[in-house]
């Protein structure tokens, strides 16, 4: 079994110390790795759809005109 580095630990520790079957192990390692890459892809999609929000000519606008006249904003 061919392990990530970072997952080498948790494989031989599962499989020799805990003498946890092979196909679980795999099971939780594909289990983890599906999680985490969608998690990333949904916090992508999320921050740029906030990001064009913000973006758009108008928000800006507005932002600067709010923050016009403020002592604490420095340009």
């Amino acid at each position: 079994m061919v392990c990530c580095c970072n997952s080498c630990v948790v494989c031989l520790t599962a499989l020799h110390v805990f003498d946890a079957p092979r196909w679980c192990v795999q099971t939780m390692l594909m289990a983890r790795l599906l999680i985490r890459n969608t998690v990333d892809t949904f916090l992508d999609w999320y921050l740029g759809t906030k990001l064009d929000l913000l973006m758009n000519e108008h928000q800006v606008v507005r932002i600067i005109r709010l923050l016009h006249g403020r002592d604490a904003c420095v340009v």
